[in-house]
């Protein structure tokens, strides 16, 4: 899933900035907010790790797990703010050249969530620039639809038959974004191996948006609200590794407890994705901090 699943995510994060960055001007407190949810999930994790004993320390500007997204979208959403006169095709063209580039530079790596930043920024604008009325009429066309569950069938039976192959090639630098070409076992291709990762992450997406039905069903809320869910499941899953689940479990039931998960996770998104959550979501998505921060400069200069 890490070959498509952040590609997809992070265009979708694009296609629906458009609101964030309108006539020329920026939704600052979009940018604040993302700011303050990359510190806030960060420091509950840090927290659930230090009351489960772990020796970890709080680094804010090094990030390895799921807070990068946060800083991403502050990041990608006030370039792209900065560089709007820029022609699009150029831009994304530079982007795209850059994050090939950057995993020759053993210092790009997680600081400041730098190689993630450059890899999926021209995914971002991709999406930004895209239009998705269009995307979503040729998605809907049946013969695309036939394709698309074509290749998603193949890619599926090729990630269970070619499973050890593709493992040899530690091709994990490249899905996750994180780590510099030296970590392949071909570094020297590192740029064609993120080149085609680009076109068969992009495939893969267009075809799972082809794939998802254009009605609503009962299911449908799920996706609404995707930022409670990406930003509670990480805390909840690290509550139920450092308690050894696993271990507890597979002492009880052995190898069988695996099927386990899928009973836990149906039920974890459902109870994510209730609406008291959705609500709190959005209301922190909509808060002005720039007029709290005004009124709170003219409370003191009052005083």
């Amino acid at each position: 899933i890490y070959t498509f699943h952040m590609p997809a995510f992070i265009f979708v994060s694009g296609l629906f900035s458009k609101s964030s960055l309108k006539n020329n001007s920026i939704k600052i407190n979009r940018v604040i907010t993302f700011l303050l949810l990359y510190v806030s999930l960060k420091a509950v994790i840090w927290g659930v790790q230090k009351a489960f004993g772990e020796n970890v320390q709080f680094r804010l500007f090094y990030e390895a797990g799921i807070p990068w997204y946060m800083l991403a979208m502050a990041v990608f959403i006030s370039l792209t703010y900065i560089t709007d006169k820029i022609d699009p095709k150029f831009l994304i063209a530079i982007s795209l050249v850059i994050a090939l580039i950057a995993g020759y530079d053993d210092d790009v790596n997680d600081f400041l969530c730098l190689s993630r930043l450059l890899v999926f920024y021209p995914v971002f604008l991709l999406g930004y620039y895209a239009d998705g009325e269009k995307i979503a009429d040729l998605a809907g066309r049946k013969s695309i639809k036939c394709i698309s569950m074509l290749l998603l069938a193949a890619f599926i039976a090729a990630m269970i038959l070619l499973t050890d192959r593709l493992y040899a090639l530690n091709l994990g630098s490249i899905i996750t974004a994180r780590h510099p070409y030296s970590s392949l076992r071909y570094p020297a291709y590192g740029a064609a191996f993120r080149l085609c990762w680009y076109i068969l992450s992009g495939a893969l997406s267009f075809a799972l948006f082809s794939a998802v039905p254009g009605t609503k069903n009962f299911l449908s809320y799920l996706g609404a609200d995707t930022l409670p869910v990406y930003f509670l499941h990480r805390p909840l899953l690290y509550i139920y590794m450092l308690a050894d689940t696993n271990a507890a479990l597979a002492a009880a039931m052995g190898g069988k407890f695996i099927f386990l998960y899928l009973f836990f996770s149906v039920p974890l998104t459902l109870l994510l994705s209730v609406k008291p959550i959705g609500k709190a979501s959005d209301a922190l998505m909509k808060c002005r901090y720039t007029k709290i921060m005004k009124k709170t400069t003219s409370t003191e200069d009052k005083i």
